[in-house]
């Protein structure tokens, strides 16, 4: 336990590294950096890592990122792209290769990577010519209409052809005075780099750019990793976005993607009249790999080596505790509540900051077991 964790506040944050594996599971992430580590094709490789909330898939990610950047050898550029940090803000296609070409930037400052990094920006803002644009006049068009509204029910009021007039013009002036005050000086600005980027395309045609990007990707000694996680948090359009940037690149050579989802969720979400789910999500993985499920016993044993820390904190608390009593009622009903990871986390966190609440200058303030089952009621 961090010592200025003394609530374990900070126990639900995932494991970073293999060392700190307490469920057995470091091996399943060494084999998985090998095999990402040692593939190589003409292709891309699509990976997903599926596991039910709570099943650990971040700590899994984590130690599988940890083994590939300790590795000698084929050490992939690992770049982690979170399309549900960008969907609130609807910028997940355009801030993709961004995001990415920033990365490579950041990471290799070699000659080919400074290559690479701005053949990616250029890609990404041919694809994302326009979309400024379509964007702002969505996003004006509630303005716009309410003041279309307002103007016009006056006009219908004005028999004047003078005052109609006028409001026609105002209805003009502000609409205008509207578009500028929604789309603001960031969209201009962004309607000056697309409009940059769109005359620069015209030198080279996306083909062309996307055969000098296949040719750099190609000569890299290391494959590109991209990580997308929480992607069952995403609405069912913005994870078609994010899977259709997927299948859009997975010509590229020597790039992995590490996509990590609940499949059920994401299944349901993408079904619809035309096509399953299940089917779609086919097309696109090539190697679809499901968490190892944590063994019961483990999950208890977590459960109980924290208890035991807490207990340990206050010796009249050790000295109050009914083992048999506590046995008999996690066994007879508790034990229900702890089938996953984040619930035994979840649990223990507000239990070590009730527990102490009731530390007594010479003794524990309630009964220990007492305390452990109500908690456990309040909490599930």
């Amino acid at each position: 336990m961090n010592p200025k964790d003394i609530y374990s506040f900070a126990s639900d944050r995932p494991i970073k590294k293999t060392d700190d594996d307490l469920l057995d599971r470091a091996e399943f992430a060494k084999d998985l950096a090998l095999a990402i580590s040692d593939w190589r094709s003409k292709d891309s490789l699509v990976i997903a890592l599926h596991g039910e909330w709570g099943s650990g898939k971040s700590s899994i990610k984590n130690m599988t990122l940890s083994v590939l950047e300790q590795a000698k050898d084929n050490t992939p550029d690992i770049i982690q792209f979170s399309p549900w940090e960008w969907a609130a803000q609807e910028k997940i296609t355009a801030s993709f290769f961004d995001e990415i070409s920033k990365s490579i930037g950041r990471k290799d400052r070699s000659k080919a990577g400074k290559k690479l990094a701005a053949t990616l920006k250029r890609y990404g803002q041919y694809l994302n010519t326009g979309e400024s644009i379509a964007s702002g006049l969505v996003n004006a068009l509630p303005t716009l209409f309410v003041l279309v509204t307002v103007l016009g029910i006056s006009g219908s009021f004005i028999e004047s052809d003078l005052l109609k007039g006028i409001c026609t013009f105002l209805l003009v002036l502000l609409g205008g005075w509207a578009g500028v005050l929604k789309w603001g000086g960031g969209f201009l600005t962004s309607l000056g780099i697309n409009a940059e980027s769109k005359a620069e395309a015209e030198k080279a045609d996306l083909s062309e750019i996307r055969s000098e990007l296949s040719q750099l990707l190609a000569d890299r000694k290391s494959p590109l990793l991209i990580v997308m996680d929480d992607l069952d948090r995403l609405t069912t359009e913005q994870l078609r976005m994010s899977f259709q940037l997927v299948k859009a690149n997975l010509e590229f050579p020597n790039v992995v993607f590490l996509l990590l989802f609940q499949r059920d969720l994401v299944e349901k979400k993408l079904t619809d009249d035309k096509q399953n789910g299940r089917d779609y999500l086919e097309k696109i993985i090539q190697v679809p790999f499901d968490i190892p499920k944590i063994e019961i016993s483990k999950l208890h044993s977590l459960l109980f080596g924290k208890l035991n820390q807490l207990l340990e904190q206050d010796k009249s608390a050790q000295k109050m505790f009914d083992s048999n009593r506590w046995g008999n009622l996690f066994h007879g009903a508790l034990h229900a509540y702890f089938d996953n990871l984040r619930n035994v986390y979840r649990y223990t966190s507000t239990l070590s900051f009730h527990f102490g609440l009731f530390k007594g200058k010479s003794v524990f303030e309630v009964n220990p077991v007492d305390l452990i089952g109500i908690e456990c009621i309040r909490v599930f």
